[in-house]
């Protein structure tokens, strides 16, 4: 999935938090009033609800020298359910943010955004994201995917969660150890059912591309193969075979599936 889409529905949940609680929800962030204003504003919108705006200021609020994962496990837990959003009321909110938060946006690189996202896109990445993010592991007490995955990350790199923490934990997991990652990670049905997600909705997505690393690493079924000849994409298709001969399958590397 993009990473532009992933910031979206990030702006979305927050724009809807608690016009009350405006400093410990933006931390001393170095964002505009009018971007500020519109982000509270929204707590009005029904996405408040369908996104448990509770649940998530909770988690905005927490201190930055704590671990962030139980308290958004939690919230993902009770955002999950909870019905899907209105698509209007959705694309609505999001847009307005943006549109507050456009100059913020383009201090970041990201301004482009309110051209990218419509009403296809927005509802799209929102639903796509909800349920790959709300996917269960069976094997494990119908746990949350991602907080399985998350712990395994713990487990076996240190990754601590915490806010003040975060350049560490990416430096050290997602660049230096993004292409030797344990098939613990790497092979777990749950790493596989986040992808089908995504890739099913989203079938542009980079991750697509390494299809052939994951099969090399954890079987060579771990992900089907599509029939050789496909009557609805032969081009892609081919193309596809191209590509993976002339990059072949050597390791995954840092910012490749995003």
């Amino acid at each position: 999935m993009h990473s532009k889409s992933f910031i979206a529905l990030a702006i979305a949940s927050v724009g809807a938090v608690s016009a009350t609680q405006t400093g410990d929800i933006f931390h001393g962030l170095p964002i505009s009033d009018t971007c500020k204003f519109a982000i509270l504003a929204a707590s009005s919108s029904p996405v408040a609800a369908c996104l448990d705006i509770p649940g998530l200021y909770k988690v905005l609020a927490l201190p930055e020298d704590v671990s962030w994962l139980e308290p958004i496990s939690s919230w993902l837990n009770n955002a999950c359910n909870q019905g899907d959003c209105d698509t209007a009321a959705l694309t609505t909110t999001v847009k307005g943010v943006l549109n507050a938060c456009q100059a913020d946006l383009e201090l970041i690189g990201y301004g482009g955004l309110i051209d990218h996202l419509d009403a296809t896109t927005i509802p799209l990445y929102y639903k796509t994201g909800k349920n790959a993010l709300c996917l269960r592991d069976q094997s494990n007490s119908n746990s949350l995917c991602v907080r399985d995955l998350a712990l395994q990350l713990q487990k076996l790199y240190g990754v601590t969660y915490k806010p003040e923490d975060a350049d560490k934990d990416y430096t050290n997991v997602l660049y230096y150890n993004y292409g030797s990652w344990s098939s613990e990670i790497v092979c777990h049905q749950c790493t596989l059912g986040i992808y089908k997600e995504i890739k099913e909705h989203i079938p542009d997505t980079k991750a697509f591309r390494l299809e052939c690393e994951w099969n090399a690493q954890c079987g060579a079924n771990f992900i089907p193969k599509p029939p050789l000849i496909s009557p609805l994409h032969p081009r892609l298709w081919l193309k596809m075979i191209r590509g993976t001969k002339k990059m072949g399958c050597h390791h995954f590397m840092p910012g490749s599936l995003v």
